[in-house]
């Protein structure tokens, strides 16, 4: 009796063993790791922003797709990819340098000859004006100059000129942002960097408008697209707003403006006459925009 007394005791013994090694391997692999994770998360809720690790930047791996596709000379495809990551990693460091390459393939795009949407060849014909197949395609004469590379405005029947219709852009000035930007179709087409901006205090946001003009400036005053000089001209963007012009900072342009000023700023008691007045940009970025800016092209001023 005793002896068996014995053996349940060393069973039981051996049972209890057994349940706290089971218990303690249970809370090591199980509940302790569960508690680790709460903790985590309960620090992470109630720590500081500024002692929070940043979050992975998961943008980074579209914007190395775009990339390739850039290397593979897939431009349309890599602007896709660039507004994909736009879109939805704004927060991403890659964000800003997309932008940017986003709004150089479409120049590219729009002011070459490569094929896309819209655009279509126009066989010149006897009797044809530039100012005609422009009207006609819905295009600026600018754009058909430097579309096509002409050094000339003068055409001939059986050139090849590639026209694009421009109705669809739209611009913002931002001034708080000091960009301009321009959207086609309702997405961002390329933002500039505005230089300086000095408009005069009947000029103030929000202000919509559209372009009124287009306007190149010579030595003695202003040129139409036939007279000598026209291409290497100081361009000037008006407005039917009254004082808001995009034009290029007389230091940043060969040619220099006229004495006379645009009659819609001089006309004001504080225009600031003598000076560099408007919304100033590089010259390269003014010679660019007038090319496929119009009449009638929506203008907004925002703070």
């Amino acid at each position: 009796m005793a002896r068996i007394k014995l053996v349940l005791a060393f069973f039981a013994l051996v049972i209890l063993c057994a349940g706290v090694l089971v218990a303690a391997w249970f809370y090591k692999n199980i509940v302790a790791p569960e508690q680790a994770i709460v903790e985590k998360i309960e620090e992470r809720r109630t720590a500081p922003a500024k002692d929070l690790p940043p979050p992975p930047d998961l943008g980074k791996r579209q914007f190395a797709k775009a990339v390739d596709l850039l290397k593979d000379g897939e431009l349309q495809a890599a602007r896709e990819q660039l507004y994909y990551v736009m879109q939805y990693y704004p927060d991403s460091a890659t964000f800003e340098i997309a932008k940017r390459i986003v709004g150089e393939i479409n120049v590219d795009l729009l002011l070459s000859e490569i094929l896309i949407d819209g655009k279509t060849e126009y066989v010149v014909k006897s009797g044809d004006s530039l100012l005609g197949i422009a009207k006609d395609s819905n295009c600026t004469i600018d754009y058909i100059i430097r579309t096509n590379r002409r050094t000339t405005t003068t055409i001939f029947p059986g050139d090849r000129l590639t026209v694009f219709p421009l109705d669809q852009f739209s611009m913002t000035i931002d001034k708080s942002d000091a960009v301009i930007r321009v959207e086609r179709d309702g997405r961002l087409f390329k933002e500039y960097a505005v230089k300086k901006m000095n408009l005069p205090s009947i000029v103030r946001a929000p202000v919509t408008t559209t372009v009124s003009d287009k306007v190149a400036w010579g030595d003695k005053g202003r040129l139409n697209f036939e007279q000598m000089g026209y291409l290497g001209a100081n361009k000037w963007i008006s407005t039917n707003k009254k004082g808001l012009l995009i034009r290029a900072s007389r230091d940043l342009v060969s040619v220099a403006a006229p004495a006379q000023e645009d009659p819609a700023v001089a006309s004001s008691d504080d225009s600031p006459a003598g000076q560099d007045f408007g919304v100033l940009l590089d010259q390269a970025d003014i010679e660019e925009m007038f090319a496929y800016v119009r009449g009638g092209t929506p203008v907004r001023l925002v703070e």
